[in-house]
């Protein structure tokens, strides 16, 4: 019934765990549960947070316990076969929780409410690939002689190299999708993505997502006993003097108790999104899925930390999954410093040896170096032994960055004012000014205004985790809008508010807001944990009454 994956993918799924995980399985047969939990993140812990799911259209029956084998790469898997049936029928796909499965009968019946528009308050979209998809004939007039096709590859150290293959599209042009998913299929040889997935975890340091009212939760008592077991037993063993426990918190504070305790709670949140992410890159080869990137807008899903984690991932594993870049030149150029320009300047060199798409020009394949490397920006207090409170910003901070009366102070290249910013979001500025360089495919986008539709790509998907302020407004829209998502549990961020939100109403079935107030688990006190709450609440059972079937 389900895709089974091969033994890479299932071990890079699975995970020894310092925790036995509770195992809960819902015993509902027509909704999956809401998020996926990171503590004791394994394969049979994954698989034992997912939930029963109606198999009632599947010729082989599957009882609650056979879910042992089912990980999140398995799902997501799913999600991109079902997807593309459902939009091949003419509906499209909604939901919220982790990684949604539609069977055919639950898919009738969506479609029969969308029909009477119970679903969505506005017409429904007609699907993005009708009758077999858009006839990939069809040029575009006059843009031939103007978008330009590359290849090079990137180069790192010890001889390794990244192939990739590029498409400027012309300034002054609107982006024309027939004519890029042309070059997508017929220049690049890209099958057809089964699933877009766009990764999510806002742009706080992977090592440092934990917080004190996180670390406090319940489910975080069994990996906090024995972090200070091991505490105890290194003081016993060390001399006095000694430091015991090596962190990014306790260097960047004191090296008390707590702080060594919070760092270390920090690297197994960061070790299990790490698994988890490699696992995803091992499903998406396998299944066609493709892993996209939006660098182009302000309110795009870009988001540095989850960038990162992509990228160490990667390094993790053999699978080359199809890697989707969508950036923008005026982007890059909006930076400050010698980094900024490095990279503006390969930009320019990568273009200098591209050719007129549709003519008979030879592409030549360039070799350019790598600016930076993934394990640079692991350090969340320093960039090449350079401390980052003592660099200057290269371009302003966003405004949900900045705060009033807390924060490290920070100013920006080439200007005087200064800025208050929590420290663990400084690093994102450094590490964004660089193109993202373990893509294998890139669509540069020359204005500013350009839009790239991500709906024609097919079927999309979020996994989400973490998050501040920018992520909960991208977050709450993409829930508004009832697309699937995978909500990772137990990262702290917007994603527990939410993830603890859904569980509320979805699976424990609280009516009033007030108690459902009492189960939100709110682990952050940054700008958007002051106006959670109500709202959320109500447009969570607004979504739950106009798609019962899918939420």
């Amino acid at each position: 019934a389900f895709s089974r994956l091969s033994e890479t993918a299932s071990a890079a799924a699975s995970s020894s765990s310092p925790l036995s995980a509770e195992k809960q399985c819902a015993a509902s047969s027509s909704q999956v549960s809401t998020a996926v939990p990171i503590p004791g993140v394994g394969a049979e812990a994954l698989a034992a947070h997912i939930g029963a799911v109606d198999l009632a259209a599947v010729p082989v029956k599957f009882e609650a316990d056979e879910f042992a084998d089912l990980d999140l790469s398995s799902l997501l898997a799913e999600l991109g076969k079902v997807g593309e049936n459902a939009l091949g029928s003419g509906v499209d796909m909604l939901g919220v929780g982790t990684g949604l499965l539609l069977n055919s009968a639950a898919t009738n019946k969506a479609s029969s409410h969308m029909q009477r528009g119970a679903l969505m308050s506005q017409s429904v979209p007609e699907p993005s690939f009708p009758d077999g998809g858009p006839s990939f004939n069809d040029d575009v007039e006059g843009l031939d002689a103007q978008v330009k096709i590359g290849s090079f590859n990137i180069k790192r150290k010890h001889g390794r190299q990244t192939p990739a293959e590029i498409v400027f599209w012309p300034k002054g042009k609107a982006v024309a999708m027939p004519k890029l998913l042309g070059i997508l299929e017929k220049d690049w040889k890209l099958p057809r993505a089964n699933l877009s997935i766009f990764i999510d975890a806002g742009t706080a340091h992977p090592l440092m997502l934990s917080t004190e009212l996180l670390r406090k939760l319940p489910q975080y008592e069994g990996w906090l006993n024995c972090v200070r077991a091991q505490t105890e037993l290194a003081r016993v063993r060390l001399p006095a003097g000694s430091v015991a426990l090596s962190s990014p918190r306790s260097c960047s504070s004191s090296k008390s108790a707590s702080s060594d305790e919070a760092g270390i709670i920090d690297r197994l949140i960061f070790e299990k999104l790490v698994n988890v992410i490699t696992a995803v890159l091992d499903a998406a080869e396998k299944t066609h899925n493709y892993i996209v990137i939006d660098r182009t807008a302000s309110d795009s899903i870009s988001s540095s930390t989850a960038e990162l984690l992509l990228e160490i991932a990667l390094q993790n594993t053999d699978a080359s999954p199809t890697v989707l870049v969508i950036e923008s030149r005026s982007r890059l150029q909006a930076y400050q410093g010698e980094a900024s320009a490095s990279q503006c300047a390969q930009l320019d060199e990568i273009e200098r040896r591209c050719v007129l798409h549709g003519t008979d020009g030879m592409k030549r394949r360039i070799d350019v170096p790598a600016l930076y490397l993934p394990k640079d920006f692991q350090d969340p207090d320093r960039l090449h032994d350079q401390a980052y409170v003592s660099m200057p910003l290269p371009r302003r901070p966003d405004k949900d960055h900045i705060l009033s009366d807390s924060g490290m102070e920070m100013y920006v290249a080439g200007e005087e004012d200064r800025y208050r910013m929590n420290l663990k979001r400084v690093w994102c500025y450094h590490y964004s000014q660089y193109m993202f360089s373990s893509g294998t495919h890139y669509i540069f986008l020359e204005d500013a205004d350009h839009v790239f539709r991500m709906e024609s790509l097919g079927p999309v998907g979020g996994i989400f985790a973490h998050g501040g302020s920018s992520a909960y407004k991208r977050m709450r829209e993409w829930l508004q809008l009832g697309k699937p998502c995978v909500m990772l549990y137990n990262t702290g961020g917007v994603t527990q508010a939410y993830a603890s939100l859904h569980s509320a109403v979805a699976k424990q079935r609280e009516q009033s807001i007030e108690s459902v107030l009492r189960k939100l688990q709110i682990t952050s006190s940054e700008n958007w944990a002051r106006t959670f709450g109500v709202p959320d609440i109500v447009m969570m059972k607004e979504l739950q009454k106009r798609a019962p079937l899918v939420i």
